[in-house]
């Protein structure tokens, strides 16, 4: 059976706000995937670029600027990539507190409930005691 008590409603809702912090954690976690497949075709870049070995000062100087260009946007992604792995030790941290803070009322509810069924058991045996206690009655008066 699935007892309610007065925690069933602030049950409901903190599973709901545990499954939407998961759901923000696996978007970090893709955010985080995404960001080092740019880390990785940035360093790709890096390596493609050659230096001329033949031509004039423009090309090198050109060739020079995208290097310079190319390393201050791997040093932005780096760092990207380090708050977004920050983000995500934040958002471990706050669905961890969340599961606790269910599972504590979770508890409470258990313990309600535990206590419900424990009530109806014993009206129960009290129901069943007094159906025994007629029927003897009733067959002693019929001796």
């Amino acid at each position: 059976m699935n007892y309610k008590s007065k925690f069933t409603p602030l049950l409901k809702l903190k599973k709901q706000t545990i499954s939407a912090k998961e759901q923000t954690l696996m978007q970090c976690n893709n955010d985080i995937t995404i960001k080092q497949k740019e880390i990785d075709q940035n360093q790709e870049d890096m390596l493609n670029l050659s230096l001329p070995t033949q031509g004039n000062f423009a090309l090198y100087s050109y060739t020079q600027e995208q290097k310079r260009v190319i390393t201050i946007f791997a040093k932005q992604l780096k760092k990207e990539e380090e708050w977004l792995k920050a983000k995500k030790i934040n958002i471990q941290n706050e669905l961890k507190y969340l599961e606790i803070e269910y599972e504590k009322f979770n508890y409470l509810h258990q313990n309600e409930v535990d206590k419900k069924i424990e009530k109806l058991k014993k009206e129960e045996a009290k129901m069943l005691d007094e159906v025994a206690i007629i029927g003897y009655n009733r067959k002693k008066d019929n001796l």
